[in-house]
């Protein structure tokens, strides 16, 4: 596909590795929020998530949330 590895596999006990992502860091940006959503083609906004933890699966690695938004 003409791109380099970024080493950015995971995976469980049981499965092959796959994409994803470990620790997962957001640092604040500049653009307010109006900037942001004019900028998405198409896409969904995400204000909350409720129980972070609740959807973690630690055997499979499913991690499902609700999600609150547009």
């Amino acid at each position: 596909m003409g791109t380099q590895s970024t080493g950015s596999a995971v995976r469980s006990y049981n499965s092959s590795p796959g994409v994803g992502a470990r620790a997962l860091s957001l640092v604040p940006g500049t653009k307010s929020q109006q900037e942001l959503i004019g900028e998405i083609d198409d896409g969904i906004l995400i204000q909350g998530v409720s129980g972070l933890h609740s959807g973690v699966n630690p055997v499979s690695g499913d991690f499902l949330q609700e999600p609150k938004g547009y």
